[in-house]
């Protein structure tokens, strides 16, 4: 048996138990979990009695970006760390490893970037909150056998919310800024495995990402 909602974007189309009729009622909140990610949208949509089910906390009760409320929440230590890389041709690698890159410091410049970029992240991803971030740290690692410069990015704070997106923020520019410094070598460098390692503080407490490599000191 289904059972027709309306959506945000159209009607969804959702099954119920075809033995009750009713809506499972244990795990509940499993199959609702289930149900919002299968519509693909990842927004919100009605459950059958005109209960509301919200998956993501940037959207209200009618689908519109807002910023989290955080003024409840009680200010703890958090800390985030990101991680990417950039590959590169031999002639880059070598060229950076030795510091022959016409521009200058590569990776002491980037450092410099990523420290700058995660301070500026609330300027540049709309609903983050503005943080007064209390240490940035940034560290490069030379992969020999993949020709890849490796990139991490640690931001801690003491406040109300997370420093995620300010350690991605962070390792985004820094790579990027790999890219500028040494385009006019090669320009089909590639930056990828932008990701988050690990996070603490907070409800959610400690989070790690399975597999993700951290220097011991940004540990």
């Amino acid at each position: 048996m289904k059972h027709m909602v309306q959506g945000l974007y159209g009607p969804c189309i959702l099954s119920i138990c075809p033995v009750s009729g009713k809506w499972p009622e244990k795990n509940e909140e499993q199959h609702w979990n289930r149900r919002f990610k299968d519509t693909g949208t990842g927004l919100p949509f009605t459950k059958p009695g005109g209960e509301q089910k919200m998956g993501l906390t940037h959207f209200d009760e009618h689908g519109k970006a807002v910023m989290v409320d955080v003024t409840e929440k009680q200010d703890t230590v958090r800390e985030a760390t990101a991680m990417g890389k950039v590959t590169v041709s031999r002639a880059v690698y070598d060229a950076v490893e030795q510091g022959k890159i016409g521009k200058g410091d590569v990776l002491g410049v980037a450092t410099t970037a990523g420290i700058m970029g995660a301070k500026r992240t609330a300027e540049l991803i709309p609903m983050c909150h503005i943080l007064p971030i209390t240490n940035c740290r940034v560290r490069f690692e030379m992969i020999p056998e993949e020709l890849a410069i490796c990139c991490w990015c640690t931001v801690k704070v003491t406040g109300k919310t997370g420093v995620e997106m300010e350690a991605l923020t962070g390792v985004s520019t820094a790579l990027l800024t790999v890219y500028d410094m040494c385009k006019a070598l090669d320009k089909t460098m590639e930056i990828g495995e932008i990701c988050l390692c690990r996070k603490t503080g907070g409800k959610s407490g400690l989070v790690e990402n399975p597999g993700k490599r951290m220097p011991m000191e940004m540990k």
